[in-house]
């Protein structure tokens, strides 16, 4: 968790307010399915061309004209002799190929390229067809509003594995909030079996917060011993495990995690995600608060390191109890430039709140 819990992108989680994605699962930072057909300048079906069957020809414009084709770099992909076997035997499939943004490591914007996305077959197109006409409005590259939000938790379920995956994928953004409101959607059984596979393993966080929703009592008891195993000895996203076990017992499972954190020996990937997990369910909860940020007070008083990280829960819940605390920081000639940058922010933003009239 260490790598996603950077300062500029909790930052960016709380000061855009609670419509921000839920940060447990941003270990996902492609772009998903519907962002790049519908945030792609030119989305097109292609099958192997009629003078060079090893090269990609467009079919069908989904976005964009042949003008807006030719205007663009040529599409990169060769077609391999086994897929356009493939593509010569089922003449009503193709390719899904798009030219639009992309991303880095970091999950920022790098320019635009060209993508080769899915096979699109009849079933599969009628599915690309409602993503096309339903998510006409809906924010690129997020799905921080209940409409996109429904849409792809509908496809929870879907039979073809590949939607199901980017119904995943674009859960993992909303904030936990709404994902909260998808309880028992997925059987527990095949969320559990998810955890098993390397190949599933960028969507376990996900999967463990719908576990914890669960009202199953095994798989009740299942998250359970994973929540204490996660305290006791890491391991795989323990931030999932933990805001897992707070959706199970509240109260009782935020002093487990007190108890944690007081820990001298805690490693600090360990705290970080335990703090996270916090943060994440004191957000979506608004009556764990009370008990959860004394916690953070404490946590915070700790060290600079810890203060930066939580200070933009604690402007998230309107908090001003470390203020004073938070200039004192400032005031210190060495502090790290993106913990100043945070903590700046926290502190003028809140003298911005409270000086707001009717404040």
């Amino acid at each position: 968790m260490t790598s996603r819990f950077a300062l500029a992108s909790i930052l960016c989680w709380a000061l855009s307010g609670p419509a921000a994605a839920c940060p447990v699962c941003i270990d996902l930072p492609e772009l998903t399915l519907a962002d790049r057909v519908l945030g792609g300048q030119v989305v097109v079906l292609a099958r192997p061309g009629m003078d060079d069957p090893f090269r990609f020809e467009a079919v069908e414009f989904l976005r964009g004209t042949s003008e807006d084709l030719d205007a663009l770099p040529e599409i990169p992909f060769l077609v391999s002799t086994i897929f356009r076997r493939k593509l010569l035997r089922d003449p009503a499939s193709a390719m899904l190929l798009t030219y639009g943004p992309q991303l880095d490591e970091a999950g920022i914007y790098d320019g635009d390229a060209w993508h080769q996305t899915i096979l699109v077959t009849p079933d599969r197109r009628q599915t690309l067809d409602h993503i096309l006409e339903d998510g006409a409005g809906w924010p690129w590259a997020a799905t921080n509003e209940e409409d996109r939000f429904r849409f792809f938790a509908s496809l929870l379920t879907h039979p073809d594995q590949a939607f199901v995956n980017t119904a995943l994928a674009e859960v993992s953004r909303a904030p936990y909030r709404l994902i909260r409101t998808v309880a028992d959607t997925v059987p527990p059984g095949r969320l559990r079996a998810r955890l098993t596979r390397i190949e599933d393993l960028p969507y376990a966080p996900v999967s463990i917060l719908l576990l914890g929703l669960s009202r199953d009592a095994a798989t009740q008891d299942y998250v359970r011993h994973q929540f204490r195993t996660a305290l006791e000895r890491g391991g795989l996203a323990v931030d999932a495990w933990a805001v897992a076990g707070i959706e199970l017992d509240g109260a009782q499972a935020i002093a487990q995690i007190a108890r944690a954190l007081r820990r001298s020996d805690l490693a600090p990937d360990r705290r970080d995600d335990l703090i996270l997990a916090l943060s994440v369910s004191g957000t979506a909860v608004q009556e764990l608060r009370p008990q959860i940020a004394p916690i953070l007070h404490r946590a915070s008083m700790r060290g600079v390191r810890e203060a930066g990280t939580i200070a933009a829960t604690l402007y998230e819940w309107r908090d001003w109890t470390l203020m004073e605390h938070y200039r004192n920081l400032l005031a210190q000639d060495d502090l790290e430039p993106a913990t100043r940058f945070l903590l700046n922010a926290m502190v003028d933003g809140a003298l911005t709140l409270i000086s707001a009239p009717g404040n």
